[in-house]
C-alpha cells in the first residue's frame, strides 16, 4: 500500500478510535455521573453522534485499504475522514462542554453547529465519492 494511502487509512483509524473512546467514556459519565437531566441528554446525544462517526471512520478505512486506490483518487476520502471525524469531535465536544457548564460552555458551546455542519459536509462528499466510483468502474 502506498505511503499516502497508508497515512489516510491510519488517520481514519486513529480518529475513529479517538471518537469511539471519548464517546464511550462520556456516555458512561452522562449515564452514571450526571444528575442534571438536560446535561445527561446533551452527553447522550454527543456520545451517539460520536460513536456513529467512529464506526463510519473504520468503515471508510476498510474501504480505502481494500480498494488500494492510486493517490490521485484519495482526495475525497481524505476530506471525508477529516470532515466526519473532526466534525464529530467538535460537535460532541461542544455538547460535553455545555453539559459541564461554566467557562467551557461559554468557550466551546458555539462550536456545535460548526461540527454538525462539518459532519453533514463529510457525508455529502462521501456521496460524491460514491457516485464517482460508480462512473469509474470497469
Amino acid at each position: 500500500m502506498a505511503s499516502y494511502t497508508m497515512t489516510v487509512v491510519v488517520s481514519a483509524i486513529v480518529l475513529a478510535g479517538l471518537n469511539g473512546l471519548i464517546a464511550v467514556v462520556m456516555g458512561a459519565i452522562g449515564a452514571h455521573g450526571v444528575s442534571d437531566d438536560q446535561a445527561a441528554q446533551w452527553m447522550a446525544t454527543g456520545s451517539m453522534f460520536q460513536l456513529a462517526h467512529a464506526a463510519a471512520g473504520i468503515g471508510l478505512a476498510a474501504l480505502i485499504a481494500g480498494r488500494k486506490p492510486p493517490v490521485s483518487q484519495l482526495l475525497l476520502p481524505t476530506i471525508v475522514v477529516g470532515l466526519t471525524g473532526g466534525g464529530a469531535l467538535i460537535f460532541a465536544g461542544a455538547l460535553y462542554a455545555t453539559a459541564f457548564g461554566g467557562q467551557w460552555a461559554e468557550f466551546l458551546g458555539w462550536a456545535a453547529p460548526w461540527g454538525g455542519l462539518a459532519m453533514i459536509a463529510g457525508w455529502a462528499v462521501l456521496i460524491v465519492y460514491g457516485v464517482g466510483l460508480f462512473f469509474r468502474r470497469p
